[in-house]
């Protein structure tokens, strides 16, 4: 797949589930079902990685939460959210239905980039390269996409950034 060219999530409320759809710049759209549960995983890692990006490891709880707001002003009027998302793509790699995304795993690169894998039980896996302009694109329509799914999950806002990424890496089991 060639770069990213528009990304888009959206709550559907008949499956409970958030629909992520990415075109690139060759046509091709792929499509992922987020449950409530990968977005539960995948929030403290991408709010880890973003808060990295915004200040560096070694600032405070508050001052990462303060420039990630300032990152994420920045981002929301550089890039385009009003324009259509393009439903004109040649063709679909993984489907009509896209992928039920199962586990989802972030990695940082040395430039500052990220790459997102995501996989289903049958272990296809698609793996998107993202800048940090596009990440915090991905994560500005998370905020918007968990507002609609009203999941009683943080939605990213400074308070909230602050305690999903403290919190423990791997919580405690419950019966």
């Amino acid at each position: 797949m060639a770069g990213i060219e528009q990304m888009q999530l959206k709550f559907d409320p008949q499956q409970d589930r958030l629909l992520l759809r990415v075109n690139s710049l060759d046509k091709q759209q792929l499509r992922f079902w987020l449950t409530r549960r990968i977005v539960k995983r995948l929030l403290p890692p991408l709010l880890e990685v973003l808060h990295k990006a915004s200040a560096g490891e070694q600032a405070d709880a508050r001052t990462k939460a303060a420039l990630f707001e300032f990152e994420q002003r920045n981002i929301r009027e550089q890039v385009d959210f009003s324009s259509e998302f393009s439903d004109d793509a040649s063709s679909l790699p993984l489907g009509e239905n896209g992928l039920l995304v199962e586990t989802i795993s972030i990695t940082s690169h040395q430039n500052g980039d990220v790459s997102v894998k995501l996989a289903d039980h049958a272990k296809t896996s698609v793996t998107l390269r993202l800048n940090e302009k596009l990440l915090h694109s991905l994560f500005a329509i998370l905020r918007q996409a968990l507002a609609a799914a009203d999941w009683d999950m943080p939605n990213g806002a400074a308070n909230d950034i602050t305690a999903a990424s403290e919190s423990p890496k791997n919580p405690g089991l419950m019966h």
